[in-house]
């Protein structure tokens, strides 16, 4: 856990708690979600191996420090999860990213790639032919979605609140962007971005020592959270500060950057 308020502490791992077996915890992607009495709780996808993919259901005690497990969510729709966000106590879009080989996915720009919902009981797949959609997430009033395709941020509206999301309304050119982040409080996005695909496609490769250049965008949208209105290159480096960043988040005038397999960065405005 990194504390913005404390960032002087760096971070810090979380004990696990309830019945829940650790070895086979390898995360990937995690959301948060409130309930109605202001409980948190943290949903993290797991990959605990021979190709099984599920979703782990933690409640926060930020009194101990811990995640005490409630849940896990399996199905038989979870192919390739990269990343989900949560509408409900049970509830949540996800995304699987690919079907067969992500690099040759990647490479010739082929489109299997899908959204799905999970409504507590099952789930289901609401949009198709995607080119590898790696993030997703949701405008502060849930009525616009966001997800990640091959080198577009794709904006989404509702036909009805917490419904799913119907076709595009909005793309947005964005080169190699990775996982979305909304300001809760404006309702801009802000996403971490390769700057070269092959050389991101080589840190990919253990041991991921490969310097890749990255960049992070800020889209400003209309109507805290809805059509794109402007895009801001914020941060960039060439690959030496950090390498093969995947996500930004904004708190109180500092900007945290993180790798998928390095280092983590902290910016001031």
């Amino acid at each position: 856990m990194f504390d913005f308020k404390k960032h002087s502490r760096g971070v810090h791992a979380l004990d696990i708690g309830g019945d829940f077996d650790r070895s086979t915890f390898s995360p990937v992607g995690l959301t948060i979600w409130r309930d109605t009495s202001r409980s948190k709780y943290v949903f993290v996808i797991n990959q605990p191996g021979n190709n099984t993919h599920t979703v782990e259901k933690f409640r926060f005690d930020e009194k101990r420090q811990t995640l005490n497990h409630v849940q896990t969510y399996q199905d038989p729709t979870f192919t390739s999860l990269a990343d989900i966000v949560v509408t409900g106590e049970d509830s949540f879009y996800f995304v699987n990213y690919y079907e067969f080989n992500l690099i040759l996915e990647v490479c010739f720009g082929i489109r299997v790639g899908n959204v799905g919902f999970y409504d507590g009981t099952r789930g289901r797949i609401i949009l198709t032919k995607l080119g590898v959609p790696f993030g997703i997430n949701a405008s502060p009033d849930g009525k616009h979605t966001y997800t990640y395709t091959h080198a577009h941020i794709n904006a989404h509206t509702h036909t009805h609140q917490r419904t799913h999301p119907s076709d595009v309304f909005q793309m947005v050119p964005l080169y190699l962007p990775v996982f979305i982040n909304v300001d809760v409080a404006t309702g801009d996005l802000l996403v971490a971005a390769d700057g070269n695909d092959y050389l991101a496609l080589k840190n990919v490769i253990p041991p991921h020592t490969s310097i890749s250049p990255m960049l992070v965008f800020r889209l400003k949208t209309s109507e805290g959270g809805g059509a794109v209105t402007d895009v801001e290159e914020v941060y960039y480096n060439d690959g030496r500060q950090i390498s093969g960043a995947c996500v930004a988040v904004h708190y109180g005038g500092h900007m945290l950057i993180g790798s998928c397999y390095n280092n983590m960065l902290l910016c001031e405005e």
